[in-house]
């Protein structure tokens, strides 16, 4: 049977070595990049129909968005098919950069496209093939995805109301159901791992495990054995056998977090075990059948690592089907003040009749939206633990937080006008003039707090502060509130 390329590019690919053919993709095309701060963007999704149109389960049609799509009569075949002529694991569908291969798996009976048995052939739109006596058609599907803003705040473990957050969880939304692979990018601290927590949450895995695997945190030589395990004795100090990630992770999702320090040597070891579905343990004869959804995360730029020969392209186009780069806190607008009574409410659950503080001050939230958080979410994490800590009132101030903040990384120039001083009195002042000073200072602080837990709707602010909408505007231009 014919290969549906062009006969010129199938001589072409033919006469090229690996390298180069690795070389002739283009990673732009073969990635769905996502830019959280373009508020209008889209993305386009690649999955594939199946449906059976002769047999006992006529009518039936499967939608999947998998790179190895396993057909056959075991349960745990992507498609069942529930027919006596057809092996136990008949055939496969696998997804790579030239289009979906249809392969035999050695079955009994064969598989059929028209009236020739077929071992390995690309499939194209709307062609037929038949496994004992039922016939399925298969057609690509390319799904447009709009992500527009999700009305929610939080999704699963993730917290922020801001625009980035929110366009963050419709992509989640829509990408979670399916097998597609994710690497996520983002600075240290942005909270990679929790949104894959939270893909895992909304996709049909998650009755099964999320196993993470820390690239940079195991030495070279023990990566292979702890990704596909090991038999007895197949090296000094396997003293019994172990199980690797891909099999822990079966049916369910292997999250490789520090995508990019995974040792070069191991790159393709890897990539085959995600493009066959098989492993073999180290030391080990026998090989096994695995389904595992890949999500990967990384502070490193890998699009560079492939142009610098660093990372295999290969790879990179099997591990990001999508790929998303998280928005570092300081753009995040709110979410500081969100996130800190968030992790604030998890203190005082946990130390529940020892210890509760009843909230954080405006001041200390103006000083929060104000800082450029190198350390992301990680670091206000540790900066409210610690001023929970230490605090010796019912509320956290801003001097709680005060030996925290490095004046270097406070933003003078923020959307909130900048961050003040704490507020002075003159010896001077009469009684009148230092409680105007301190009513003025409670009322920028106040209506600072309103527009930033708002996203600065005036209307919303107007109804928190029971003030008229044309107030808010002048309170905005008496205290030079920068808005956005």
């Amino acid at each position: 049977m014919k290969d549906p390329r062009s006969k010129l590019g199938k001589q072409l690919t033919n006469r090229l070595s690996n390298s180069q053919q690795e070389g002739l993709l283009n990673i732009d095309m073969e990635t769905q990049n996502v830019s959280l701060s373009d508020l209008n963007e889209s993305i386009q999704v690649e999955t594939c129909s199946i449906s059976i149109v002769k047999g006992d389960q006529k009518g039936n049609v499967f939608s999947l968005s998998k790179d190895v799509i396993r057909v056959g009569a075991h349960p745990r075949c992507d498609i069942q098919i529930v027919d006596g002529t057809v092996s136990r694991f008949h055939c496969e569908i696998h997804r790579d950069q030239d289009g979906y291969r249809l392969i035999d798996e050695g079955s009994t009976n064969g598989t059929y496209v028209g009236d020739l048995r077929i071992r390995d052939i690309y499939l194209s739109a709307g062609r037929e093939f038949q496994i004992g006596n039922t016939t399925l058609s298969f057609s690509p599907i390319t799904e447009q995805i709009s992500l527009t803003d999700s009305p929610l705040e939080q999704l699963g473990p993730l917290i922020g109301g801001s625009r980035q957050m929110r366009k963050l969880y419709t992509l989640i939304q829509k990408v979670a159901p399916s097998d597609l692979s994710v690497v996520i990018e983002g600075e240290t601290g942005t909270g990679k791992e929790l949104v894959a927590q939270a893909i895992h949450q909304l996709s049909r895995r998650s009755e099964k495990d999320l196993i993470v695997f820390d690239c940079s945190a195991v030495p070279e030589h023990l990566i292979e054995s702890e990704l596909f395990g090991h038999e007895k004795g197949a090296f000094s100090g396997a003293v019994r056998a172990h199980a690797g990630l891909f099999e822990q992770a079966d049916g369910g999702t292997l999250f490789l977090d520090e995508l990019g320090e995974l040792p070069t040597n191991l790159q393709p070891k890897l990539l085959r075990a995600l493009e066959s579905g098989i492993i073999r343990r180290v030391g080990g004869e026998s090989v096994k059948k695995v389904d595992v959804r890949a999500i990967s995360a990384t502070n490193r730029d890998l699009g560079e690592m492939v142009k610098l020969g660093s990372f295999r392209q290969d790879l990179y186009y099997r591990l990001a089907k999508v790929k998303v780069t998280l928005p570092p806190l300081k753009e995040r607008r709110g979410d500081p003040s969100k996130i800190a009574k968030y992790f604030l409410d998890v203190l005082n659950k946990k130390n529940e009749g020892y210890k509760h503080i009843k909230g954080i001050t405006p001041n200390a939230l103006h000083r929060l939206e104000g800082w450029e958080w190198p350390g992301n979410v990680r670091e206000l994490r540790n900066m409210i633990e610690r001023a929970y800590t230490f605090a010796d009132r019912e509320m956290i101030h801003s001097a709680d937080l005060m030996d925290q903040l490095d004046p270097e990384h406070l933003d003078d120039d923020s959307y909130l006008g900048g961050v003040h001083t704490p507020l002075e009195i003159p010896d001077n002042f009469s009684l009148k003039e230092a409680k105007e000073r301190i009513i003025e200072s409670f009322e920028k602080d106040y209506l600072q707090q309103l527009l930033v837990k708002n996203e600065f709707n005036i209307s919303a602010v107007s109804r928190d502060a029971g003030i008229d909408r044309r107030h808010v505007y002048r309170l905005i231009k008496k205290y030079e509130i920068v808005t956005p």
